[in-house]
């Protein structure tokens, strides 16, 4: 299966036409204050008006980008002395001092940076996308199990005459591939080659971790794809991992583009239990030695019963709402709770997880301990979220807490 959406002329939709065989891309540059008229890039050259679409062709917005001062370099030494915004200065001077020759190159060089600034503020659609993202296809191999996620872009690949700005633009593809059987991720197009690979013989904590880094997380969250070609990849690797597994998977895809390519990661490496995934690559279980296999239906309850969770309709609605909540039940009970009531109160409330998630692990292990030994459990949940309406618990407030505990024990 091949699903094709382009982008629709001067707007931020993208159209999908999966029978779409474009040939040729043809770049235009709309008018605006610096073009006095519309103008289209063709055999080499840019050349006035807009042209008709054809059926072989795609025409497509470029967005003009200045990516140097290369016509400028022979006066940059003359002008770092009188910009100190942009260049280090070298010696006192001002711009009176100038000749008449350098005088009309700075300016030039100003309004060139004034244009450039300009476009780069309209470079981008109503949606935040990239003008230069025009195109998206996603490829889907039910035989191999991979689906391939292809952007298509317009990319400056040299000058064209005189104006630094009618640069020659050139189509550059980069591709997302997902390889369900072998639970692989690639990225190419960006410079390099990458590959992140979750071996089934290498399932250690420390192996997953390292898979799901900072790098990887970052670059997908900075990723920004149209929301029509990403709901149709999400819902064709739902359906590859239901093939993969033999059981028809449901998972409803998160907000945003960044969030939705982190969960198509999740579960390219975790089909059974995508949601599972990022926790087990935090760094709160850095220090554990959890063993899965990517390919394990009940890695839920493992999960469960070697962290010694209990696996009830609580935990399991805190975790399908929000997968981190596992976390904060592990800090509840690492804190010294164990009354499932309890744990139920503090997942329902965001706020009351925060209390948990963030403080001082020790300072409030020692105040819960502490506590419930003179109150019992109840008491001491109240106490200690009646104090975080205005502050986190950490060691100042752990003692602050336990004294005025411990004075109201004596009074009684």
């Amino acid at each position: 299966m091949k699903a094709f959406f382009y982008r629709a002329l001067k707007t931020a939709s993208f159209i999908r036409d999966d029978g779409a065989a474009f040939y040729q891309v043809v770049p235009v540059r709309f008018k605006n204050e610096y073009l006095s008229q519309d103008m289209h890039f063709e055999n080499g050259s840019w050349r006035e008006g807009v042209p008709e679409k054809k059926a072989d062709s795609l025409v497509c917005e470029y967005v003009e980008i200045l990516g140097s001062l290369k016509a400028y370099d022979y006066t940059l030494d003359q002008i770092a002395d009188f910009d100190a915004a942009e260049f280090p200065l070298k010696k006192s001077c001002e711009i009176e001092e100038m000749g008449a020759a350098q005088l009309s190159d700075y300016l030039a060089y100003k309004k060139a940076c004034e244009r450039a600034e300009k476009n780069q503020a309209y470079s981008k659609d109503a949606n935040g996308i990239h003008k230069d993202l025009f195109a998206v296809s996603v490829t889907t191999d039910e035989k191999a199990l991979t689906l391939t996620l292809t952007l298509h872009r317009l990319y400056e690949s040299g000058e064209s005459g005189e104006d630094i700005f009618a640069s020659k633009p050139a189509v550059q593809t980069s591709t997302f591939t997902y390889d369900m059987k072998a639970g692989r991720f690639f990225i190419q197009g960006y410079g390099h080659t990458d590959e992140h690979v979750n071996s089934v013989e290498e399932n250690s904590a420390q192996k997953q971790r390292e898979d799901f880094s900072y790098p990887i997380a970052s670059f997908l969250d900075d990723q920004n794809i149209p929301a029509e070609a990403l709901s149709c990849a999400f819902g064709e690797l739902v359906r590859l991992a239901s093939l993969y597994t033999g059981v028809p998977l449901l998972c409803a895809s998160p907000q945003g583009s960044g969030a939705v390519l982190k969960k198509m990661y999740a579960l390219c490496k975790m089909p059974f239990e995508s949601c599972l995934y990022p926790v087990l690559c935090s760094s709160e279980l850095e220090k554990k030695r959890f063993v899965f296999e990517r390919n394990d239906s009940l890695v839920f309850k493992k999960f469960c019963r070697e962290f010694r969770i209990p696996d009830c309709a609580t935990v399991r609605k805190a975790y399908a709402a929000r997968p981190a909540s596992l976390l904060t039940v592990l800090h509840i009970k690492q804190a010294g709770f164990s009354d499932i009531n309890l744990y139920r109160c503090v997942l329902e409330n965001r706020r009351r997880c925060y209390l948990f998630d963030e403080a001082d692990k020790k300072a409030l292990s020692f105040f819960v301990r502490w506590s419930r030994s003179l109150r019992g459990e109840s008491a001491t949940l109240r106490t200690l979220l009646k104090s975080s309406r205005d502050v986190v618990m950490t060691r100042a407030t752990a003692w602050k807490c336990s004294a005025s505990i411990l004075a109201g024990c004596r009074m009684n």
